[in-house]
């Protein structure tokens, strides 16, 4: 898997010696999913009985692959289909309308915004992101981190959330 491999190399670079193994990464991955309140590839279909238009908006999204979209039981090809479920026909459609989907981050989006997220949340629970400790009367202050804090993750998971968790639809 090549997303485990890159989060791998990336704490290698970070300096992070613990070795992980595929499972124990792939457990942060989920973990960040969690977080970013995104689940699973997951496969969809979407009924509409009465349909008249030449514009569908899914139920899910981001979406990664279109299965079928079959209209009165015929299989039909749209003009345009986007990652945020807007699907087009080059003209209007009637009837009863039946589309077939896969929803999930894209590889892109997985290696740019969830991968640091992974490496973020592996820090964090080595504790590399201390910056003071504490001995009796004596504070040493110090930065042991590759910039990664809190509010790192925090901003890495709004930055996930707002891409995928709002979608504004006119009527």
């Amino acid at each position: 898997m090549a997303i485990v491999e890159d989060i791998q190399s990336l704490l290698t670079a970070h300096g992070v010696t613990t070795q992980y193994t595929t499972s124990q990464i792939e457990a942060f991955i989920h973990e960040a999913k969690l977080l970013c309140d995104l689940d699973d590839d997951e496969s969809y279909e979407d009924y509409k009985p009465s349909f008249n238009s030449d514009v569908y908006v899914t139920q899910q999204y981001p979406l990664q692959s279109v299965t079928s979209i079959t209209l009165n039981g015929v299989e039909v090809t749209p003009e345009k289909v986007t990652n945020e479920g807007v699907i087009y026909f080059n003209s209007t459609k009637q009837g009863k309308l039946i589309v077939q989907y896969t929803v999930g981050m894209s590889t892109t989006d997985i290696q740019n915004l969830l991968v640091p997220l992974v490496v973020a949340l592996i820090e964090n629970k080595e504790g590399r992101n201390l910056s003071s400790v504490t001995e009796g009367d004596v504070s040493v202050s110090y930065n042991n981190s590759s910039g990664v804090s809190s509010t790192t993750i925090d901003s890495l998971v709004s930055e996930i959330r707002d891409k995928y968790t709002s979608r504004v639809m006119l009527l």
